[in-house]
C-alpha cells in the first residue's frame, strides 16, 4: 500500500476516481482536516473527522464495509489507524 498526501479530502476523493497511480487500498492523509482514509471507489475514513471521504454506515465496521475490496484489508486498516494515531486524530471503532 502506497501512502498519498493531499491537501483536501476533496482532492482525495476526486484523486481516488481518477488517478491511475492509486491504488484500492492505498492511503490516504489530508493533514490539513486530521483525516486519513483508504482508497476505494468510495474512500472511506478510518478517523472520526471524515470530511469528504465516506464513513461506515451505522452498525458496520471498518473491516466490514472493506473486505473483499482489496487484498490485506486487516493489515490496510491497522496502518492507517496508526497513521491517525501518530498524529493523534481520534479514529473510529
Amino acid at each position: 500500500m502506497t501512502t498519498h498526501d493531499f491537501r483536501t479530502s476533496g482532492e482525495a476523493y476526486a484523486a481516488c476516481q481518477c488517478d491511475e497511480t492509486i491504488k484500492k487500498g492505498d492511503l490516504l492523509v489530508i493533514a490539513s482536516e486530521g483525516v486519513v482514509g483508504i482508497a476505494d471507489t468510495w474512500p472511506v475514513a478510518v478517523t472520526v473527522t471524515c470530511g469528504e471521504l465516506h464513513a461506515p454506515a451505522d452498525g458496520y465496521t471498518l473491516a466490514q464495509c472493506m473486505t473483499g475490496r482489496f487484498a490485506k484489508v486487516e493489515q490496510t486498516i491497522a496502518r492507517a489507524k496508526a497513521i491517525a494515531e501518530q498524529h493523534r486524530w481520534p479514529v473510529r471503532d
